[in-house]
């Protein structure tokens, strides 16, 4: 059984190791690490793995804190999504990072429900972060690209889609009287269903509408009923539909030009 020493256990990260790794046969969580523990020293302590589920602006001074305290530690790594394993350059240690593409906005339910989900390794310290992935009952697969750039893509993904639909609502609570279903309700079956339509078609055959149609009276009628505000997140949406809109017509030429 290989030990793990937890920076952050506080937060979901945290909590959802504690919960995922309860019962585990390869990794136990032997060390709960605060501001507090890195202040002592601890030169007689030593763990298999470090793991730091700090927010990212912590990464290096939390590395640092960690360094002074002078355990030892085989494995340094953290889970952020945005940053590379030179964040931990501090600590004289195999260095790497893993990060789940989940958001853990419920880390009870994160933990229930966790079978499958990707998780990202960079560093060094591969081999080890692939066997945590699996013992968590991940998808491991390695990264090469910057950090920064595949964080980017996760982030849009999740909270893009919770800002689109947060959007959306409110647009469409506008049009309900008040005995109709919560906007919610009505939109977000809808979008499930899209996206599980793009998993099976792909995202060009996914998409339906008045921009997949070349439907240019109806994007008139839509930007004219929008504020400026809103028209600016119309565009950009409906830019990024005619791009996956393969043989285009004179409508979907048309579109562009109105929507530009």
């Amino acid at each position: 059984m290989l030990s793990i020493g937890l920076v952050g256990y506080k937060g979901r990260v945290g909590e959802f190791l504690q919960l995922r790794l309860h019962d585990t046969s390869n990794f136990r969580i032997t060390a709960l690490i605060d501001r507090a523990w890195l202040n002592q020293d601890h030169s007689d302590t030593s763990f298999d793995l470090t793991l730091f589920a700090v927010p990212d602006d912590q990464l290096q001074s939390a590395a640092e804190q960690f360094a002074a305290t002078n355990a030892h530690t085989i494995v340094a790594a953290h889970f952020s999504g945005a940053c590379d394993s030179s964040k931990l350059s501090a600590i004289d240690a195999q260095l790497g990072s893993i990060h789940p593409i989940h958001s853990f906005s419920d880390p009870s339910a994160s933990a229930r429900h966790f079978d499958g989900t990707p998780m990202g390794i960079e560093g060094e310290a591969a081999d080890m972060l692939t066997d945590l992935a699996n013992d968590l009952g991940g998808d491991p697969f390695t990264l090469t690209g910057p950090k920064a750039q595949y964080h980017a893509a996760t982030a849009l993904a999740a909270n893009g889609a919770v800002a689109l639909a947060a959007h959306a609502c409110a647009l469409l609570q506008g049009s309900l009287d008040e005995a109709a279903p919560d906007a919610r309700e009505l939109l977000l079956p809808m979008m499930h269903a899209v996206l599980d339509r793009s998993s099976q078609l792909g995202f060009e055959d996914a998409l339906t509408g008045p921009v997949q149609r070349g439907d240019v009276s109806t994007v008139k009628e839509h930007l004219a009923s929008l504020t400026p505000q809103q028209q600016i997140l119309y565009r950009a949406l409906s830019k990024s539909m005619l791009d996956l809109v393969p043989n285009k017509t004179k409508n979907h030429l048309q579109i562009a030009d109105i929507l530009d």
